[in-house]
């Protein structure tokens, strides 16, 4: 179950999905949740570095608008393939 969290293809949903069907104790997934703490540190870590482009910064310096657009064009495609699946 632990390897199950740990990967980043298998959504949660899923996982705890699996882990209702096949009866897994609630003791094993219950530690099979410390598996999400990577995945929220990588997040978290990747939130507080795109925090440090703001629209002040971008507005008077060149590669810092460019560095905006290329995040917000990758934010949007993205969105649009979790939409689309």
């Amino acid at each position: 179950m632990l390897l199950l969290r740990l990967s980043p293809i298998i959504p949660f949903n899923a996982t705890n999905y699996i882990g209702g069907v096949t009866g897994v104790r609630w003791e094993i997934f219950s530690l099979a949740i410390l598996g999400i703490i990577p995945m929220q540190a990588l997040t978290i870590a990747a939130g507080a570095s795109a925090r440090s482009i703001s629209y002040h910064d971008a507005m008077s310096n060149d590669e810092s608008r460019t560095a905006q657009y290329v995040f917000v064009l990758v934010g949007l495609i993205f969105g649009s393939l979790q939409l689309s699946s």
